[in-house]
């Protein structure tokens, strides 16, 4: 059976193959010696070893690394894949190797820790579903026929009731309408203007949009520095990082402004007019062009970003967590009270035709 990869190598093994990479040809192992090591390694599962098997064979077959790595593409990012073209032509290719290392694991940490944010959040809404199903068939049957005996029924119980009818009688509907949301996403929203629609609305949503903006920003300001300090012409830098950011709305607004470099506009003159990026980042790269620092002022700035988009990320997580238990709690309250109001109207009706 033939293994493909269909996408990127995982950040965290690109920055391991990275490292050990540059560590290897920095104590002076031979690229070709290096790679059949790496081809060989049983740690990397069976598609990475075909592909490193492939980049061993072309560079054995007087092909340049880049270009090994780039028919593998999706495999290699173009990130990688440039800086290690700029690497050969300058002869840096260990320390480029352990430069870009550090910039992938920044990544792997980054998208970790967001996955570690989402986590208990996500585990709240599972209970919640959990809850409303135990709700519509467990709970809520069993007083039904009690109910049935009064005249009239607490506003609360004629909420939950009617929301009961609704799930038990629509729900194909509504799983069919979820699953059609879902797979839109995943087929028209990756391409064309659904595409650019959407992830211009991430961008603007509240709370969660300013957070993707900024972990967009800072990987577009690093894929740039890494880029521009490679050798890369800055016009070609700015295509490839619009793309590494991530959001298809902050790429076309990139290609614009490479166009305008290109026309001999400045960097931050370029960037000016981009609505996707953060105000900070233009800033900087116009102080960074005026001080002929421009790599060196991208890379500090993406550090920067990074660090307030962790801090954003405990933030949210540290408010998201008591927003999803106080909703869980007012559902609760609300259950409660739509099923015992009417059971103690029900006991005064009944204390009535007593006394």
């Amino acid at each position: 059976m033939k293994l493909k990869i269909r996408r990127p190598l995982p950040e965290g093994r690109l920055s391991e193959l990275s490292k050990e990479l540059g560590t290897m040809l920095n104590a002076g192992v031979p690229l070709v010696r290096a790679l059949l090591i790496f081809s060989q390694e049983e740690q990397n599962g069976t598609a990475v070893r075909r592909i490193l098997g492939k980049v061993y064979g072309s560079v054995c077959s007087g092909s340049s690394l880049w270009q090994a790595m780039e028919e593998q593409a999706p495999a290699f990012p173009p990130v990688m894949v440039q800086c290690v073209r700029a690497a050969e032509q300058s002869g840096s290719l260990g320390q480029t190797f352990l430069e870009l290392s550090q910039d992938y694991w920044q990544e792997h940490e980054l998208k970790s820790q967001l996955r570690t944010a989402l986590l208990y959040p996500k585990l709240l809404l599972v209970l919640l579903a959990g809850m409303l199903w135990l709700m519509v068939y467990i709970i809520l049957p069993q007083f039904q026929p009690l109910f049935a005996y009064l005249e009239e029924l607490p506003w609360p119980t004629r909420v939950l009731y009617a929301f009961v009818d609704l799930v038990r009688h629509w729900w194909q509907v509504f799983l069919t309408v979820g699953l059609a949301l879902i797979l839109l996403e995943r087929t028209a929203g990756r391409r064309g203007a659904v595409k650019l629609q959407r992830d211009r609305l991430r961008l603007s949503f509240p709370v969660v949009g300013p957070l993707r903006r900024m972990l967009c920003t800072a990987r577009f300001a690093r894929t740039l520095s890494s880029l521009y300090e490679a050798g890369i012409p800055l016009p070609k830098a700015l295509v490839i990082a619009g793309g590494a950011s991530g959001n298809a709305w902050m790429e076309k607004q990139v290609r614009q402004a490479a166009v305008s470099v290109e026309q001999g506009w400045s960097l931050g003159q370029a960037l000016a007019g981009e609505k996707g990026l953060i105000k900070k980042l233009i800033f900087i790269a116009q102080a960074g062009e005026e001080a002929g620092q421009l790599g060196t002022m991208l890379r500090a700035a993406s550090h920067s970003m990074e660090y307030d988009a962790r801090q954003s990320l405990r933030r949210l997580a540290a408010l998201a967590e008591p927003a999803m238990i106080l909703v869980m709690a007012l559902l609760t309250c609300f259950v409660m009270a739509a099923v015992l109001m009417p059971v103690y109207a029900s006991y005064d009706g009944i204390g009535r035709l007593i006394y």
